[in-house]
């Protein structure tokens, strides 16, 4: 469990590095007025995630992760890759799950509106240890 802990902590490091280095050509282009600035591949956010998982044969528990928004790369179509990770165990077996995904959203902007209601998809690779 702790070395899948570790990896967890490495990948969401290196995700924070790509895009705070990421944020440097956002900030100069918005630094510029540049029109531009809202469309493309980049960072955009970071943000993270807390979910509840609950195992067949294991007792319940929570899952933790982080995600990036790294902008559009078409018109209202966004890249958001995330990782999660949880761990669960009964009478010694440990049961766990480290996830790395690579979503794609598609806005569906409302006209005057504050929310931007989206579908999304994507390609989850799974690290399963049971």
């Amino acid at each position: 469990m702790k070395r899948n802990a570790l990896h967890l902590a490495a990948l969401m490091v290196a995700l924070v590095a790509v895009g705070l280095i990421s944020t440097v050509p956002l900030a100069s282009a918005q630094q510029r007025g540049s029109a531009s600035s809202n469309s493309g591949l980049g960072f955009r956010g970071i943000g993270a995630r807390i979910g509840y998982v609950d195992p067949e044969n294991a007792s319940g528990t929570a899952a933790l992760g982080g995600h990036i928004d790294m902008g559009q790369f078409v018109r209202n179509v966004n890249l958001v890759p995330f990782v999660e990770y949880w761990s669960a165990g009964v009478a010694g077996y440990d049961r766990s799950d480290f996830t790395v995904d690579t979503n794609v959203n598609v806005d569906f902007p409302l006209k005057g509106g504050t929310l931007i209601p989206y579908v999304g998809g994507g390609l989850w690779l799974h690290f399963l240890k049971a």
